[in-house]
């Protein structure tokens, strides 16, 4: 009889720590799903930011791409300019040395026509010595002539 006495209280006691035990359960699995809500609400948060951050990176992958293509058309354009300038330079060069070239044949010519002016100028006064030497020779002729004719 003493033995069926403590089977009703085992069975409580079973019962009752079932029950608690049931409650526990219940009261883990919703802190957990509180937890998952929580965790399931951050992650869309992390996933929004990420997509946010994506779609910036790509803004600036074009902006990138847009800054490196002008650079490269402005490098070219730069290269384009010093080869222009080099040309540009050797004709400034040839322009240099041509003008030399001009400068010493117009100083040659100069020094060719005071050398011409002179040789111009001493043949004048040859001929005018020769001039008044024919003069003198045919006055001299005339008189001679004349003197000829009055014998």
């Amino acid at each position: 009889s003493s033995s069926q006495s403590r089977l009703p209280l085992r069975n409580m006691t079973n019962h009752t720590c079932r029950d608690r035990q049931s409650k526990l359960l219940v009261e883990e699995n919703r802190l957990l799903n509180e937890q998952a809500a929580i965790l399931s609400a951050e992650l869309r948060d992390a996933n929004r930011s990420l997509v946010e951050k994506d779609s910036n990176i790509a803004s600036l992958g074009k902006s990138l791409a847009a800054c490196i293509g002008k650079s490269r058309r402005l490098l070219e354009e730069k290269s384009s300019l010093e080869e222009s300038l080099l040309v540009k330079k050797k004709e400034h060069e040839g322009s240099l040395a041509n003008e030399s070239r001009l400068n010493s044949i117009i100083m040659d010519l100069e020094a060719n026509a005071k050398s011409s002016l002179k040789e111009r100028d001493e043949v004048m006064k040859d001929a005018a010595s020769h001039a008044q030497m024919a003069d003198g020779l045919t006055r001299s002729l005339e008189k001679a002539q004349s003197s000829l004719l009055s014998k």
